[in-house]
């Protein structure tokens, strides 16, 4: 994994979000994923059209499938406004690692370092990696919605 650009690729991403003039919501964030094939995909928060709350998370995974992939080795998530990593919300760490078993390994990279998702889901709280995953749902337009914010 190549942390760098993943971090490159976030801030290019935000700072075009900034450069558009649109309005950047306080709870907006930015995900770049890394698969084990070295591709990067990336994935921006929104509200879709019955204002549900779509995480950066999801629309980067679902990016990531349409292409084929389903293997991830990293993944940054940032907040779009302050551009300060942060962990996906437990539903999403759920979410993530019932991909399927490479899944379970994935890093997450941080300010100061690189936390293993299973570690970070532990101190989530999480007992499984299906635990929280009646949160999320698909819908028929391939995303998934998750009924809280992280």
């Amino acid at each position: 994994m190549i942390p760098d650009m993943l971090f490159s690729t976030a801030n290019t991403i935000a700072n075009a979000r900034v450069e558009s003039g649109e309005i950047i919501a306080q709870e907006e964030t930015i995900c770049v994923i890394q698969t084990n094939s070295g591709r990067i995909y990336s994935g921006v928060s929104y509200l879709d059209n019955m204002g549900a709350y779509v995480h950066a998370e999801i629309e980067a995974i679902r990016n990531m499938q349409i292409a084929g992939e389903n293997s991830i080795i990293g993944l940054l998530l940032i907040s779009t406004f302050n551009r300060i990593p942060m962990l996906p919300c437990s539903n999403c760490m759920s979410y993530i690692m019932s991909l399927g078993m490479d899944n379970q390994s994935i890093y997450i990279l941080m300010a100061d370092r690189m936390i293993n998702i299973a570690e970070a889901s532990a101190m989530a709280g999480l007992a499984g990696a299906n635990a929280g995953n009646a949160d999320v749902s698909v819908n028929a337009g391939s995303s998934v919605n998750v009924a809280s914010v992280g």
